[in-house]
């Protein structure tokens, strides 16, 4: 009797520590990716964003949905991960229970951004308020994305595919300029933008690299999730996962001022792209295979004295 007594009280054990597990984690790639990005001038949320720099602004609201987005879902992965080893993480009700937990941790972004934007100058909304629920709604689409994440492993994988296409991307348009004098220039999600590339070719690859890069990763986790055996209506949609995400931080944000096209590009680049990521992966997962692939008599199966052969 003492034994069944003990079971709800390890259950709930269980649940509570990866409920902790789950929040720490996600926590840390809150942080984590703050601390890399305004390291390295990716995101800067401070100083004026008025006049010709008004959609600088929204730019950097897209990072901060984003990198909470993708916080609840490295937390809800890595708890899974973890538990799966000791055969802890089953049921659907513990699963709603930790990408609630990551979702938690998860907003840690908000008050990180909310301290420097109080330095920021803005005409006509308060940007303390604007970045904290840009990171708060981030952080519930991740949750709804660690879910998917929990039932459907290859959406994991397209996510995985586009934030680091995204942060090298990122990195690629910030490192050639570190070494410069002044204060560095903000870098717009998705685009890749140099210091030597000039702005009329960034506005252009606003539009374009974004859609290129889902396209690649839809086909390669369409293509992945079929070769390991996971039905159409899995590997099909696989291809939206990552860009979902990015297009959710980009609709939060908004498309900015109607003055210029700075946010605008983006903004539609990654709305197309969660078309073309779902393209992509839904050819790769329906496609015939190619003639070598296809089974052959080869690999036909024997007749035993068990299987029959069928009659002519």
């Amino acid at each position: 009797m003492a034994t069944d007594r003990n079971v709800p009280f390890m259950a709930n054990r269980t649940l509570s520590r990866l409920l902790l597990t789950a929040f720490g984690v996600s926590l840390l790639a809150g942080a984590g990716q703050l601390g890399l990005a305004f390291g390295f001038g990716v995101v800067r949320l401070t100083g004026a964003f008025t006049g010709a720099t008004v959609n600088q602004w929204p730019a950097q609201l897209v990072w901060a949905g984003w990198f909470a987005a993708n916080a609840a879902v490295i937390g809800a992965v890595l708890t899974e991960r973890m538990a799966r080893h000791e055969g802890q993480l089953t049921g659907t009700g513990r699963q709603l229970a930790v990408a609630g937990g990551a979702a938690l941790g998860a907003t840690v972004v908000a008050p990180l951004c909310m301290q420097p934007a109080r330095s920021a100058e803005l005409i006509s909304i308060d940007p303390v308020w604007a970045v904290a629920i840009c990171a708060v709604l981030g952080a519930v689409v991740g949750a709804g994305a660690a879910l998917a994440v929990l039932f459907r492993p290859p959406f994991a994988w397209n996510m995985a595919a586009v934030a680091a296409v995204v942060w090298l991307v990122a990195l690629l348009s910030v490192v050639p300029s570190l070494g410069a004098d002044g204060p560095l220039n903000p870098v717009r999600l998705g685009v890749l933008e140099p210091a030597w590339l000039s702005a009329d070719a960034a506005q252009r690859l606003g539009l374009l690299v974004l859609p290129m890069v889902t396209l690649l990763a839809g086909v390669a986790t369409g293509a992945l999730a079929r070769r390991r055996g996971h039905p159409p209506l899995v590997s099909g949609p696989s291809g939206v996962a990552g860009p979902v995400l990015v297009a959710f931080a980009y609709l939060t944000a908004g498309p900015g001022d109607t003055g210029d096209r700075y946010q605008l590009s983006p903004y539609y680049g990654a709305l197309i792209a969660v078309a073309v990521g779902a393209l992509g992966s839904a050819t790769a997962a329906l496609l015939p295979w190619p003639p070598g692939r296809r089974p052959t008599a080869d690999t036909a199966i024997e007749p035993t004295a068990i299987l029959q052969p069928l009659p002519p």
